[in-house]
């Protein structure tokens, strides 16, 4: 698997992290 690829898939999971954090905050 590309370096690349995981650097992808690290950043997509943590900024759908973050939107969940923060819409489960903002309810």
């Amino acid at each position: 698997m590309n370096p690349i690829t995981y650097i992808i898939l690290i950043s997509t999971v943590m900024s759908g992290t973050m939107l969940v954090m923060i819409s489960s905050h903002g309810l």
